[in-house]
């Protein structure tokens, strides 16, 4: 992945689009937690079944997008923790919602240009 500084102006204006839409993320159930060296990864929600694994779609995405896993990136120093910047700054930690698009295994969406929802 690149790094991504968000730059936000002074004077912002906003986009119509349409709204991204989040199932599933109140359902609980057995998880994988693995430690890669540098963090924590948290996934095992292919176990979860159709009905309760959680997944997004609209916002201008082209379908469904089902939870692969999710990870944290942080640091000793309170403001470096942050892989990406908002107006170049840092931040304490930051969360990343890996999505794959539905039909794809994780490594086949790697390949596709639509295959991740991060």
């Amino acid at each position: 992945y690149n790094r991504i500084n968000i730059h936000i102006p002074v004077q912002l204006e906003f986009v119509q689009i349409n709204e991204l839409h989040f199932v599933n993320y109140d359902q609980s159930g057995a998880v994988e937690l693995k430690n890669n060296g540098h963090g924590v990864v948290v996934g095992g929600f292919d176990k979860w079944g159709k009905r309760q694994r959680p997944y997004i779609y609209g916002g201008g995405l082209s379908g469904k997008y089902a939870l692969a896993q999710f990870h944290f990136h942080w640091a000793r120093e309170h403001e470096e923790g942050s892989e990406h910047t908002m107006n170049a700054l840092h931040y304490p930690v930051e969360l990343h919602l890996v999505h794959v698009k539905e039909g794809l295994s994780p490594t086949e969406a790697l390949d596709e240009s639509d295959g991740l929802a991060c």
